[in-house]
């Protein structure tokens, strides 16, 4: 997702490679899960997060759209999956009466308060309270003020704290991916045209996510083919 804002206003202005030390440890959050909930925007998923997902949970894409786990929102222009949420509701004091008060959680969010599917989970879940800045055909990490409710934890390094087999793969993965929603992400002009929009939009979800990948073969590769069939959206 696009945020056109200053480095310095959401961070500490440093950029961090996977290999810097940075105080991200939450002493496994301690039972707290406010980053799941009423954060007010969608988790987006990527291919290999729902690869990820569709091995952990033996389902596929499709199966996971018409569950309501997951749901198709426009994004700068894109239709891109995302994880679904389920509303609960939280108790306030008002005018001398507790009323009820609507937020949203997560629908991985279990009943205790934990991750159901912790193991597998997308990409930006991982990140948090990090943030990928993207520059001069690259990116870095960044760490994002006042997100995490348990601040000043215990330095951990990055590449510790995501957890992601092959790091290096899927980093590489990311920045393609990202190159790959900028270009094809629709101008000015090309947003009047209703029709372009919709063909665009069915094409990429259907090439990069309706179609099954196979979950007992390596990921990357599948993507490799599937953007060398770009032009065919």
């Amino acid at each position: 997702m696009i945020r056109e804002i200053s480095v310095n206003e959401i961070s500490d202005g440093k950029r961090y490679s996977a290999r810097d030390l940075v105080r991200l440890g939450c002493h496994g959050c301690q039972g707290c899960s406010d980053c799941c909930r009423d954060q007010g925007t969608m988790i987006i998923l990527d291919p290999y997060d729902v690869f990820s997902l569709c091995k952990a949970l033996q389902t596929d894409f499709q199966s996971l759209v018409r569950s309501g786990l997951i749901r198709i929102q426009i994004v700068d222009g894109i239709s891109q999956p995302g994880l679904a949420v389920r509303p609960y509701y939280v108790f306030e004091e008002q005018d001398g009466r507790k009323r009820p008060r609507r937020m949203d959680c997560c629908v991985f969010l279990n009943t205790e308060g934990r991750c159901s599917i912790h193991d597998t989970r997308p990409g930006i879940c991982r990140l948090f309270p990090l943030a990928r800045l993207y520059e001069n055909d690259s990116f870095s990490y960044i760490l994002q003020k006042d997100q995490c409710s348990q601040p000043d934890g215990s330095k951990i390094r990055i590449k510790n704290w995501l957890g992601i087999p092959e790091l290096a793969r899927y980093e590489d993965f990311v920045l393609r991916y990202h190159r790959l929603l900028q270009a094809i992400r629709p101008s000015a002009e090309e947003y009047q045209d209703a029709e372009y929009l919709r063909k665009l939009n069915f094409g990429f979800l259907k090439l990069f996510f309706m179609t099954p990948y196979h979950t007992k073969e390596d990921f990357y590769p599948q993507y490799d083919e599937r953007v060398l069939r770009i032009r065919g959206i």
